[in-house]
């Protein structure tokens, strides 16, 4: 009879026990791995990022275009956005992610009639 949810426990101690400690190093693993792996996708594309080393949080330049940032719902302060690797995440999406965002990001740059690349030019739209 108290305010908690008595349910969140429940579900934890059951995915503890199905799971045990060595399922759960391979997922914070696989996670790691993943967001190491973005950071140097956005990295090849020009695209500032950044990763702390036992973090699954990728940082990196804000997209310009706002239907971009809501159709994969991204958490953004100001000039920066940011990425929480999960393990339902996989290579596949994180590529899609990124060819997505290279995508946008060329046709930004044709649209300013920009000569460099928009690494180095800060049209904000």
């Amino acid at each position: 009879m108290g305010s908690r949810n008595g349910h969140a426990p429940i579900f934890l101690w059951y995915t503890l026990n199905r799971k045990g400690y060595k399922g759960f190093q391979k997922e914070v693993q696989k996670c790691l791995r993943n967001a190491h792996y973005l950071k140097g996708r956005l990295r090849e594309a020009g695209i500032s990022a950044m990763l702390n080393e036992l973090s699954s949080t990728v940082v990196f330049e804000r997209p310009s275009e706002e239907e971009f940032v809501r159709r994969w719902q991204l958490a953004c302060e100001g000039n920066i956005a940011h990425v929480v690797v999960m393990p339902s995440v996989s290579i596949e999406k994180l590529d899609g992610f990124v060819n997505e965002l290279i995508e946008k990001r060329s046709n930004l740059v044709q649209r300013w009639n920009c000569p460099a690349s928009l690494s180095c030019c800060r049209h904000r739209g």
